[in-house]
């Protein structure tokens, strides 16, 4: 379970790729590249990795616009699943979001990702359309996306 004093949430860094594409390759069916990853710290897109006892234990990547938060991946190592570090993590994103001066988030979440539509709608997401075949799985093989989105308040 959550213990909050063995977790610290800070940006990612380099250093973090790692451990961040073991956690990606490992729970994503077209899981990103190396490079994406390093781009996307490069150009400023907020990166955040989560350690528990000092080990990159998952990761969140989000852009921000004029108005909008648009989370473009949120991930846990498995062995965190089910235990409150979601929770945890999505709250410090929505938190981190507002500090910006930014009260909308959209993201996509998988039809068959029942646990992370599960974390979205505890936090008050709705599902506001579908992207038809979205998710390219490979061998002509698409999903489509749900959509959910969020205006954050603040607790």
């Amino acid at each position: 379970m959550l213990k909050e004093s063995d977790v610290i949430i800070r940006p990612m860094i380099p250093e973090d790729i790692p451990a961040v594409m073991r956690i990606e390759n490992s729970t994503n069916p077209t899981p990103w590249s190396e490079k994406i990853m390093h781009d996307c710290i490069n150009v400023g897109f907020k990166c955040w990795s989560l350690l528990v006892n000092g080990e990159v234990m998952g990761y969140a990547i989000y852009v921000l616009s004029l108005h909008q938060c648009h989370l473009l991946n949120f991930r846990l190592d498995t062995a965190l699943h089910g235990q409150g570090y979601g929770s945890f993590f999505l709250q410090h994103c929505l938190d981190e979001t507002l500090k910006e001066g930014v009260a909308w988030m959209v993201l996509e979440v998988r039809p068959n990702n029942l646990a992370g539509q599960a974390l979205y709608k505890k936090f008050g997401f709705t599902q506001i359309s579908i992207k038809d075949k979205y998710y390219d799985d490979g061998g002509g093989v698409f999903e489509d996306a749900l959509v959910y989105g969020l205006w954050i308040k603040k607790k």
